[in-house]
């Protein structure tokens, strides 16, 4: 029953009140949320004026200005989806294995929480167990994923090529085209 929205939604109305101006509070602070998380990625992977791109880019998405003021998934999912993300990054950088596990139950929530608002957010999960992976599996020992995913990048995209060019993409469910 995508409680992925309405548990943020009751909250809100737990703490503002359960009238017609706390409707419009939960999509928005998600929004604004989702906002952040896809900063803080982008400043991760690439710096502050990625991070500042990508924020203002996402301000004039025409697919995620109307459900900033409705609750509709595409205002939670993302958000949870985002922060799985961001978790999965700091845990590839953070040294001590109590750090890493923390952040990377904290990202384990987040796609719990994606994929609560609505269920094909799951399909972000292994771009995310991914990630992880190849952020900190190295021959050269760990390494974070600002290093690791523009460098694993292009052996992913060889071996998406090398796996299309034995045709082994089923049309319609594995297709990149």
């Amino acid at each position: 029953s995508r409680f992925g929205i309405v548990v943020p939604v009751m909250l809100v109305q737990y703490v503002w009140g359960a009238q017609a101006t706390s409707y419009y509070l939960a999509p928005l602070m998600a929004s604004v949320g989702l906002h952040l998380f896809v900063y803080l990625v982008a400043r991760k992977l690439h710096g502050p004026v990625a991070g500042a791109i990508a924020g203002v880019a996402l301000l004039g998405f025409e697919p995620m200005v109307r459900p900033s003021s409705q609750v509709l998934p595409e205002s939670f999912g993302p958000l949870f989806a985002m922060f799985a993300a961001y978790m999965a990054l700091l845990a590839t950088d953070r040294k001590s294995p109590r750090a890493r596990m923390v952040a990377l139950i904290l990202s384990a929530l987040g796609i719990f929480g994606a994929y609560a608002a609505k269920v094909v957010y799951l399909y972000y999960a292994p771009g995310i167990a991914l990630l992880v992976w190849l952020g900190t599996v190295q021959p050269a020992g760990q390494l974070s994923a600002t290093i690791a995913f523009p460098v694993n990048a292009g052996r992913v995209a060889r071996a998406v090529a090398w796996a299309r060019a034995r045709g082994l993409f089923v049309p319609g469910i594995l297709t990149l085209a």
